[in-house]
């Protein structure tokens, strides 16, 4: 990685003016340079560039050898590139259509840095390395500066840069090959709702407090104000009033700064994925004043609101933010932030009226009430995950793409073959390739035969297109994500082991694969599901197999039929189960399986009353509501729905369970959040952002998904990819 570091200057009174008058020297070199490409162009017509310049360097620093030649080439070749780099943006800006903002001259105190840009050539880093106590770097024309370094640096330094902030002098050194420093995987994730009286609000309800640094200082800035404006330009005492101002603008500065470091600090330590609002914070701090023709209206409140805004500092909280991502290894996600402090959480309704204060949100359509802020970031929350489920499905849709450009890759990297020369035949050229050219490998490696797809994979930023635009454009709440659980983190998207994973304390979670079984094909190998056409003595089999693995004492299958009944449990059902699709119980060690192929689990748990059930919860069981009828008949036997931690098991995603446009009418029309469309644009439902919804306004806060697709996913079977085809579990059970 790259990274910079910043060093205080301890310089000596020479030192210091030394330093200004390098600076000073260098902003007459910029100067003189930019009056020489105006001169050229408007007297000849002649565009002079960096090279041509650059080669008249050498004559200048000769003609004044006290002044420009005085200091590093090298420094001076990086003005003049610095000036290249701004008629280059000009131009850029021309052809954009945009403000062109044509270079200026630089008065004093607007050219403050001058930079040397490699280490060892007119600068040296830490020059003095034998010396026991304090570090130093040389600078050509000025010497050993002491610097004060309070943190170590890492990696190679590239390049060196001195700077000039009101009376102190720093160093800045951009490092190359700086190790990343991950930290350990939490589980968690967050989103967050950026705003002025809490600078964070997570979406778990933690509030981060906004320290508001500028007004704390405003009276002494006002005092320091108005004292310069009192001062006669030009003199030495307006200098040391200006002076005065900036230091107490250059304190509130680095305590904006130092505060910004620390909060983001805290929430990279906690979260593993971090989703924000992706703010135009210029657009959002333009001033309401208007014009003479259309004057703007409660200008002085926009302009007090403008000020806190950028006193809270936004923007650099996120650029910090993101580099202390990038260094950790966590992910760091930015969403559309268009309607999320108008729309509910829990049911998706999106209304003006909903946001009853500044820190008030109650639902006008379901009454759902809480911290506006709250609501906003688990809003953020919801769409950054649905963002980055759609990138991670675009990478692969993209996967036949990347292997094929592997295998050109590696083909382009083999030398060719040596080609047979025949007797009595001119050898071929030196591209003939009479056997074991490239499509004779290509057909070895399997690629020859196998038609690659022609529709063009979604990628990540059309996809951020379709998911993170206004709430508005689909009927219904988001389709819901993993939000962090109460009792311990999300649950992992990755593929979960047989062994099992802790819903919430001493209740466990599993979901099987094809794997591991004793079924033939094409059941294979570890198919559960007793009335498919596999072998029964295969499936007793499988159904031992698991129960052995996850150390229960029997497992308690039903006789799946789409409905909406629900009954208790205490022991196995035997070889003729009854004809249900949800089953709960209080007896430990007994596991509870929800079968299928598409159509998701649900797993639910009471920990207090240690109470635990499972549904099958496909199409018709949702739209007749199979999870809220679970959730109320354990409430009935005196579970608590507020303690309850819910998990959703892999099903068809609402990208690939594509239906006919009136059967999507209908099941949205009873369970809106179902309403989705594939990545193909065509019809379809989201059945788990659907249960979550039920579960959700059943009371259960805490739901958590395993989000693997069955018809993507390989090792899960799949109704709508293969027929005839097995069954995995989603289990449950507790412990002893």
């Amino acid at each position: 990685m790259r990274r910079s570091f910043k060093f205080l200057l301890r310089a000596t009174s020479k030192q210091a003016a030394a330093l200004a008058q390098c600076v000073e020297e260098h902003r007459q070199l910029y100067n003189a340079a930019l009056e020489h490409r105006r001169t050229a162009y408007a007297r000849a017509g002649v565009s002079v560039r960096y090279a041509d310049q650059s080669a008249e360097l050498k004559h200048i620093r000769g003609d004044d050898p006290g002044g420009q030649g005085r200091w590093s080439f090298s420094s001076q070749q990086a003005t003049l590139r610095r000036l290249d780099k701004a008629f280059r943006v000009f131009f850029d800006r021309v052809k954009a259509g945009r403000t062109p903002g044509y270079p200026r001259f630089k008065g004093r105190g607007w050219f403050d840095s001058v930079e040397w840009p490699k280490d060892g050539d007119g600068c040296r880093w830490d020059s003095q390395p034998e010396h026991p106590a304090a570090t130093y770097v040389r600078l050509q024309g000025v010497g050993h500066v002491r610097v004060h370094q309070h943190r170590p640096v890492k990696g190679r330094v590239k390049t060196i840069v001195v700077k000039r902030e009101g009376n102190r002098w720093y160093v800045v050194l951009s490092c190359d090959e700086v190790p990343a420093e991950p930290l350990p995987a939490t589980g968690a994730v967050a989103g967050i709702d950026m705003g002025v009286a809490w600078l964070v609000t997570t979406s778990g309800g933690e509030h981060l407090a906004n320290p508001g640094h500028l007004a704390a200082t405003a009276e002494r800035l006002a005092t320091a104000q108005r004292d310069l404006a009192r001062k006669k330009r030009g003199s030495k005492r307006r200098r040391k009033a200006v002076a005065r101002v900036a230091a107490l603008h250059g304190k509130v500065r680095r305590q904006r700064l130092d505060g910004a470091h620390k909060t983001a600090l805290a929430l990279i330590r906690n979260y593993d994925v971090i989703v924000h609002e992706d703010l135009r914070i210029t657009n959002m701090t333009r001033s309401a004043s208007g014009t003479i023709e259309a004057p703007g209206r409660n200008v002085a409140q926009k302009s007090g609101l403008n000020r806190s805004i950028l006193d809270a500092g936004w923007g650099v909280f996120l650029t910090i933010l993101a580099h202390k991502a990038e260094s950790a290894g966590r992910e760091l996600i930015a969403v559309n932030p268009a309607g999320t402090s108008r729309t509910c959480a829990r049911c998706g309704h999106c209304a003006k009226e909903n946001r009853v204060t500044q820190a008030e949100f109650i639902c006008t359509a379901c009454g759902h009430a809480a911290h506006a802020d709250v609501n906003a970031a688990v809003n953020v929350l919801r769409a950054g995950l649905a963002l980055r489920r759609a990138a991670q499905a675009a990478w692969r849709e993209a996967a036949p793409f990347r292997e094929r450009r592997s295998h050109e890759h590696v083909l382009a990297a083999r030398p060719p073959p040596r080609p047979r020369q025949n007797p009595g035949h001119a050898a071929p050229g030196p591209h003939v390739h009479r056997r074991g050219g490239p499509l004779r490998r290509l057909r070895g490696h399997g690629l020859r035969q196998r038609r690659l797809p022609h529709r063009r994979p979604r990628l990540p930023h059309q996809a951020a297109a379709h998911l993170a635009g206004p709430l508005t454009a689909r009927p219904g709440p988001w389709r819901v994500a993993p939000v962090r659980g109460r009792w311990g983190g999300s649950v992992p998207c990755a593929r979960p082991k047989i062994g099992g994973m802790q819903l919430a304390p001493g209740v466990h979670v599993a979901i099987t694969d094809r794997d591991g079984g004793v079924s033939a094909p094409p059941y294979g190998t570890r198919n559960l599901g007793g009335m498919v056409g596999d072998d029964p003595a295969a499936v007793r089999a499988n159904r031992e197999g698991v129960a052995a693995e996850l150390g229960v004492r029997a497992i308690v299958f039903m006789r799946q039929v789409h409905s909406a009944d629900v009954a208790y449990v205490s022991e196995p059902f035997g070889d003729d189960p009854p004809m249900l699709d949800g089953v709960f119980t209080t007896e430990p060690r007994l596991a509870l399986a929800s079968l299928g192929a598409d159509c998701p689990a649900v797993l639910v748990a009471d920990p207090v009353t240690r109470m635990i059930g499972a549904a099958h919860s496909g199409r018709p069981g949702t739209e007749a509501g199979i999870a809220t009828a679970l959730v109320e008949a354990m409430a009935a036997k005196g579970a608590e729905p507020g303690r309850m931690a819910a998990l959703i098991g892999p099903g068809a995603c609402g990208r690939c369970y594509e239906v006919p446009a009136d059967l999507r009418d209908q099941v949205a029309a009873k369970v809106p959040a179902t309403w989705s469309t594939t990545s193909w644009e065509t019809p379809a439902l989201d059945l788990r952002a659907g249960i979550e919804s039920q579960l959700r306004a059943a009371g259960v806060p805490d739901v958590r998904h395993d989000a693997r697709c069955t018809i993507e996913s390989q090792e899960l079977y799949s109704h709508r990819r293969e027929h005839p085809g097995g069954r995995f579990a989603g289990l449950i059970w507790l412990d002893a």
